[in-house]
């Protein structure tokens, strides 16, 4: 038998590489071996088609990390700067990420992790990825720190119109922006009614008209001056003590009072009459103390100065002055001291210590303001002579209480004075620290007056009640443009006189409502500081024998509110100018408070409660609380009570508001 092996055929045979002997230096020999297809095992089925895992703690490369700091989340929770090293690192090709390994090409794995199950093979994929691996030779020596990538989360603003809410509350957007449809500003002044029993009435024959009012800053009273010079306190805590009865009286003046101010412990009452004089009076004794003496005109306005221990005071009269007074330098007159307050004594102006201005700005607005003519070419005219009445003054804040903003009925410009400068020793016109522009309104047509001003409860805003029926705003920020030492919390050095005046901006915007008329420069504003259960709210006099409410949240100052009112009911009026585009713009979101007065309503005061205070020239004075039920109940007239409902007055609010179905939408 032929036992010789048989020669397979030609194509059948493989050729394999053998690695020669390095001893022997033999050269490699090849084998013939038949060729077969590559099986394909589960670890490289899986492997392949398996995509890779995200979020695992693993090992960046640093061209990879410079990309991951690029991103959105990354650079707002960034806290540290980037650290540049200065060893310039070299261009590196091979940390491009390589494309998935193919099933048919065996991947080099070490024997030991060798496996054939799948979980096995995804488990060397993640420890055996190339990829992921730091080349920058710091890197390696320090060792790559792994990083862990949190879950996608979703915003909770888009969760719902409710999450959206409270992410605009939370840490959103500052303000927010109603419908043009809506009327939630009415909730703000909607609630306000007075009764029948919350009205004094002066008797014609022996009283006077009611000038001015002030609030008490800690307890629930307010104080009425009159024409005649007296003041009457009353109670405005509830329907306990009716407003009616009177809690106090005083005669401090034989002439009208024509404004009053407490001092913040309420401890003291200024009085500003129109004899030309101001009186101080200790209101737990309940006699004078001091008489500011120097003005030659009725004193319009009087300020205790923030932070100033009861003791400084600044005051502006008609005769176109404004003075500061210090308590501290009184002098005493007569050989009593102190006198009760009582008119048949006779002497009384001149029984208690005199007081002189320790500092005045005379002249403190003229004609020329505002005007960019000099005086020195042209001949000053005969109004520019004639000092303006100062109508108005107000401390900035307890922060800045050296700053004093004054208006006059010359026009709308607020001036801004330091009044730790003296300008009585200066010569000339005194120059403030600034004064704002006039409305662009005001460019076409005469120039208005102002007859009141305020600042809000945290200083930010100021606002004046304009003789052009509106209330602008002013941002306290912009009262000054440029360097402004003066402005500054911690400032200690005070205005220089040979500065020019600074320049600074006209109002912001303004409101308005139909039902706000003023006629006369008795209508006064006065702003409801801002607390844990109230709201901040202008509220202004006005000659339409009604009070007028702007809530001053800014959310209100939409395109529903701007614009004429929105209210059919109410009589198409033009005012004296329009607002084009690039004026401030007005906004028309007043509340009115009618059928509590018969003539013009010319004083307002708030209360330490939240209770509004309002006095006409019909000898009335009323107290406006706030109770939705009761203001509800008399604009619908439930009860069917003719007389409660002639005798009392409310809010007045747009057509529907009182639905129920409207009341659930707005709420």
């Amino acid at each position: 038998m032929d036992l010789t092996p048989e020669r397979p055929p030609r194509g059948e045979t493989v050729t394999f590489a053998v690695a020669a002997d390095e001893s022997q230096n033999l050269s490699p020999r090849r084998i013939s071996r038949p060729k077969k297809n590559p099986s394909v095992t589960p670890r490289r089925f899986n492997r392949f088609f398996t995509p890779r895992t995200r979020n695992v703690q693993r090992a960046v490369r640093t061209s990879r990390k410079a990309l991951q700091d690029l991103s959105a989340a990354r650079l707002n929770s960034r806290r540290d700067p980037p650290q540049h090293p200065n060893k310039k690192r070299k261009l590196s090709f091979s940390s491009v990420p390589s494309l998935p390994s193919s099933p048919i090409k065996r991947d080099t794995i070490p024997s030991s992790q060798s496996s054939t199950q799948a979980g096995e093979g995804q488990r060397l994929l993640a420890e055996d990825d190339s990829d992921f691996e730091c080349f920058d030779t710091e890197a390696d020596e320090k060792g790559c720190a792994p990083r862990t990538y949190p879950a996608r989360l979703v915003p909770y603003r888009s969760v719902s119109s409710s999450a959206a809410a409270l992410h605009k509350r939370l840490g959103g957007r500052k303000t927010v922006v109603d419908a043009n449809d809506s009327r939630l500003w009415q909730n703000e002044a909607a609630n306000f009614y007075s009764s029948s029993e919350d009205f004094y009435g002066y008797n014609r024959r022996f009283a006077s008209l009611p000038f001015c009012a002030a609030g008490f800053k800690t307890v629930s009273l307010v104080a009425i001056g009159d024409e005649d010079g007296s003041v009457r306190i009353h109670d405005v805590s509830g329907p306990a003590i009716p407003y009616s009865e009177v809690f106090l009286t005083m005669h401090p003046h034989d002439n009208a009072i024509m404004d009053m101010e407490l001092s913040s412990d309420d401890a003291l009452l200024a009085t500003a009459s129109g004899d030309q004089t101001c009186r101080i009076i200790d209101m737990k004794k309940q006699i004078a103390t001091h008489t500011l003496i120097g003005h030659t005109g009725s004193i319009k306005r009087v300020q205790f100065q923030p932070g100033s221990g009861n003791n400084i005071l600044a005051t502006c009269s008609r005769d176109g002055s404004v003075c500061l007074w210090d308590l501290r330098c009184a002098k005493a007159k007569g050989s009593t001291m102190f006198k009760e307050l009582r008119r048949e004594s006779e002497g009384f102006l001149n029984d208690n210590r005199e007081v002189n201005a320790v500092n005045d700005i005379r002249d403190a607005h003229t004609s020329s303001d505002g005007s960019r003519i000099s005086t020195s070419r042209r001949p000053v005219p005969v109004s520019a002579r004639n000092d303006f009445a100062v109508t108005t003054c107000a401390f900035m804040d307890q922060t800045r209480p050296h700053l004093l903003a004054t208006a006059s009925e010359n026009n709308a410009i607020v001036k801004l004075w330091d009044m730790r400068t003296s300008y009585k020793q200066r010569s000339g016109k005194p120059n403030p620290v600034s004064a704002t522009e006039q409305p662009k309104s005001h460019e076409n047509v005469r120039p208005f007056g102002v007859t009141s001003i305020a600042f809000n409860t945290d200083g930010s805003r100021l606002y004046s009640l304009c003789r052009d029926h509106t209330v602008y705003t002013y941002s306290t920020a912009h009262l000054v443009l440029g360097s402004a030492p003066e402005m500054s919390l911690s400032s200690s050095r005070p205005f220089r006189q040979s500065r020019q005046t600074g320049h600074g901006l006209g109002p912001m915007y303004g409101f308005r409502h139909p039902k706000l008329r003023l006629q006369t420069f008795y209508d006064k504003l006065a702003i409801r500081h801002r607390a844990e259960d109230q709201t901040e709210i202008i509220a202004t006099g006005s000659s339409e024998e009604c009070a007028v409410l702007f809530p001053t949240d800014e959310r209100y100052l939409n395109q529903a509110t701007r614009g004429p009112h929105p209210d059919p009911r109410v009589v198409r009026t033009e005012f004296p100018m329009s607002t084009p585009d690039g004026h401030c713009p007005i906004y028309y979101h007043g509340t009115a408070l009618v059928k509590g007065h018969r003539k013009e309503v010319t004083a307002v005061a708030w209360t330490h409660n939240g209770n509004l205070v309002t006095t006409a020239d019909d000898y009335t004075t009323r107290c406006w609380r706030e109770d939705a039920d009761e203001a509800r109940a008399l604009r619908l007239n439930t009860e069917r009570d003719a007389y409660a409902r002639y005798m009392s007055g409310w809010a007045d609010v747009l057509d529907g508001y009182d639905d129920d179905g409207d009341e659930e939408d707005d709420e």
